[in-house]
């Protein structure tokens, strides 16, 4: 079965093995693609051992110098910003395998007569090779031959490396903004519950003691309904679009207990394929529009619409408002926390705003849940 990606990721990142057979495989695949290359082009070494053995011996020289590089270097030296131990540690390791390389071609050469053979008939390049050790390496070095060469090969692997470390710091920010979200959510719900439990059992001692035994059950029934989501199915990552519909069917028919004037219209037209949303997701804006609205005589009516048509989703909330009264108070924690699930669920898949048409408010959602 294939995984996903972020799967085999995740898994590399805790699993050690995982990690190391990772590594294995790159300088396979890379010490294979060398050997390819070398097959297929114009060669003169192609037909010996040594259109595999030349890429071997490069393979094994750039491990040897990409672990300290990557890890000596570039995690610990560079963050710490010791820029001359930097500079000097790159030019001991450029020398280091400059030699480490020579050595292992003159060992290639001296145990393999086929690749000796081969290299005689470049008589100037096995002339150099004659020079010794330190008059090759140091040209070498001098020229900046090596260092151009092992550029070239280093880069693939640094860049992977590079992708993976930003994947896995993605990763981490991701799940710290989410837990940070939840512990906000979860916050935010323990300020919700009392304050509307606290208004809703008023609301239910005055239908009692005014005899309205049908309303009062009606009152309890769906005040168990919000409870329960609140506290139980809430905790779910993503829930169906039609229980949160019943959510706010149920918190409105409650919250219309306490209005005295205010109307207020709820109307929903979802079409026949199954959706899956963050719990909660629409109450701050529902709770805000109760919040500020004016219940005065001939208020106009808190209007709440959620459409979803192929996969898009738009919410729209109306209500009126005192400009005055909302510049006094500081915003709560709700709607901050609406926009950071919306950035964390759908990047990119939606736009909110709100508009002010004197004392009329209204806020716009519209989400691609594709």
């Amino acid at each position: 079965m294939r995984l996903p990606l972020d799967t085999l990721l995740l898994k590399r990142q805790i699993k050690p093995s995982w990690r190391i057979a990772s590594h294995v495989l790159f300088w396979l695949v890379f010490f294979g693609s060398i050997w390819h290359f070398n097959s297929i082009s114009f060669n003169p070494y192609r037909n010996s051992p040594l259109v595999y053995l030349s890429p071997l011996r490069g393979t094994i020289t750039l491990i040897l110098i990409y672990y300290p590089l990557v890890y000596g270097v570039g995690l610990k030296l560079i963050p710490k910003k010791k820029w001359l131990a930097v500079i000097a540690a790159s030019l001991a390791l450029l020398i280091s395998f400059t030699f480490i390389d020579y050595i292992a071609e003159m060992l290639i050469l001296n145990l393999c007569q086929p690749c000796r053979e081969a290299v005689q008939t470049q008589t100037k390049y096995y002339g150099y090779l004659q020079r010794g050790w330190l008059a090759v390496v140091s040209s070498r070095v001098v020229s900046l031959g090596v260092l151009f060469g092992l550029i070239v090969y280093i880069t693939p692997a640094i860049a992977i490396k590079a992708g993976l470390e930003y994947h896995r710091q993605y990763i981490q920010n991701l799940k710290l903004n989410r837990d940070n979200i939840q512990l906000e959510l979860n916050f935010l719900k323990a300020q919700l519950n009392p304050h509307f439990l606290f208004n809703t059992l008023n609301n239910l001692y005055g239908l009692i003691i005014h005899g309205r035994n049908e309303q009062s059950a009606e009152t309890v029934a769906r005040l168990s309904d919000f409870m329960r989501y609140t506290l139980y199915d809430s905790a779910e990552d993503k829930i169906a679009l039609n229980k949160e519909v019943s959510l706010i069917k149920n918190y409105l028919e409650l919250e219309k207990l306490r209005l005295n004037y205010t109307p207020v219209c709820f109307e929903y037209v979802i079409d026949n394929q199954v959706y899956i949303v963050p719990p909660l997701l629409f109450m701050p804006l529902i709770e805000n529009a109760f919040k500020y609205n004016l219940d005065a005589p001939q208020s106009p009516a808190i209007h709440i619409k959620l459409t979803v048509q192929d996969h898009v989703l738009h919410f729209c909330c109306q209500n009126s408002f005192e400009p005055q009264r909302a510049k006094n108070q500081t915003g709560g924690i709700g709607l901050a926390n609406l926009q950071k699930r919306l950035a964390i669920y759908y990047p990119g898949k939606h736009t909110y705003h709100t508009q002010i048409n004197g004392t009329a408010y209204e806020t716009q959602l519209t989400i691609n849940l594709a």
